[in-house]
C-alpha cells in the first residue's frame, strides 16, 4: 500500500498528513498523535506498520493518518517556535479536515507517549464536539517529570565532554537564553513551561463520554506501571477504560529501530470490539 501524503494549512503553516486508506468506504479513521523529539523518529516504523495492517486488513473500513505537528518531522516551522497550543490547533485542524472528507466516519485519536497527553487535552477541550475514542500507547501524562527526564539527556551528554552540567545550570541557561538545546532539539521557555504544567496524571475523573484503551509495553510479561494502574483504576470509576500490557521492546527509545507486532494486533482487536 502506498500512503497518500498531503499538507494541510494549520496555524499559518503547512503540516504533513500521511494517510493509509482502505479500498472500501471509510467508516472510521485513526489519527496517530506522535511522541516528542527523537521518540517520534524511533516510532515511525511502528506507526507505519500499524497503519498498513489496519488499512489493509480484509474488508477494512478504517483509515489511519499520521500527522507531523508544527516544527516536527516534515511539517513547516521550527521546534523552538512550537507551543502546546499550536499543536492542539494542529490536531483540531486535522480532525476538522478529515470530518469533511469522511463526514459519517467515527474518529479515534491514538496518542503515543507525550502524544497521549496531547490527544487527551484535545478531546477534553477542542474536540469534545466529535466525541472521539482514545487509545494510549505508553502514555506520558506528567509533563514536569517528562521534561526533567528529557533535560537529563543534556546532562548525560555533557559528561562525555568532561564538563558535567547540573539541572540548575540548564535551568539558568533556559531562563537567560529563552531556549535550551537538548540532543539536537531546541525548546523554548514557553514550550517547556506549558509541558511542565501538564498534570493529567492527577485528574480524578474524565468527562463521562470518554472511552479509553490504554496499552503499555515491556520486555517481559507483566503489568502496567504502578502509577498507571492507579490512574486506570481511578478513571474506571466513571469511564470505560480498558488496559492491557504486552511483551515487546520499547520501540520509542530503542537504539535499533524496532516494532511490536503484538501491540498492533491487540490495538486492532480491541478497536474492532469497540465497533461491534
Amino acid at each position: 500500500m502506498k500512503p497518500r501524503s498531503r499538507f494541510l494549512l494549520s496555524h499559518e503553516a503547512h503540516i504533513l498528513l500521511t494517510g493509509f486508506e482502505p479500498e472500501s468506504t471509510i467508516t472510521q479513521y485513526i489519527i496517530i498523535i506522535p511522541p516528542f523529539a527523537e521518540e517520534m523518529n524511533k516510532s515511525r516504523k511502528q506507526c507505519s506498520d500499524f497503519a498498513r495492517t489496519i488499512a489493509m486488513a480484509p474488508f477494512s473500513t478504517t483509515a489511519v493518518y499520521l500527522v507531523d505537528l508544527f516544527g516536527c518531522g516534515d511539517s513547516e516551522g521550527e521546534l523552538v517556535d512550537a507551543t502546546w497550543s499550536i499543536w492542539r490547533n494542529n490536531v483540531l485542524d486535522v480532525v476538522i479536515q478529515l470530518d469533511k472528507d469522511h463526514h459519517q466516519a467515527s474518529c479515534v485519536l491514538l496518542g503515543i507517549r507525550l502524544g497521549a497527553a496531547l490527544a487527551l487535552d484535545c478531546v477534553m477541550h477542542e474536540l469534545s464536539f466529535k466525541h472521539p475514542r482514545l487509545v494510549f500507547w505508553q502514555p506520558v501524562l506528567n509533563g514536569k517529570q517528562f521534561v526533567s527526564q528529557f533535560m537529563r539527556l543534556k546532562i548525560a551528554a555533557s559528561m562525555l565532554t568532561g564538563i558535567q552540567l547540573s539541572m540548575a545550570q540548564i535551568r539558568c541557561e533556559l531562563e537567560h537564553k529563552k531556549s535550551v538545546e537538548v540532543s539536537g532539539y531546541t525548546l523554548s521557555t514557553l514550550l517547556v513551561s506549558s509541558l511542565e504544567q501538564l498534570n493529567f496524571h492527577q485528574l480524578e475523573q474524565l468527562p463521562s463520554w470518554i472511552n479509553l484503551l490504554w496499552f503499555e509495553v515491556g520486555p517481559e510479561a507483566g503489568n502496567l506501571l504502578a502509577i498507571s494502574e492507579k490512574i486506570v483504576l481511578r478513571w474506571q470509576q466513571q469511564n470505560r477504560v480498558v488496559s492491557h500490557f504486552c511483551c515487546g521492546d520499547a520501540f520509542w527509545q530503542s537504539v535499533e529501530i524496532t516494532t511490536v507486532a503484538a501491540l498492533t494486533e491487540l490495538t486492532q482487536s480491541y478497536l474492532s470490539k469497540c465497533e461491534e
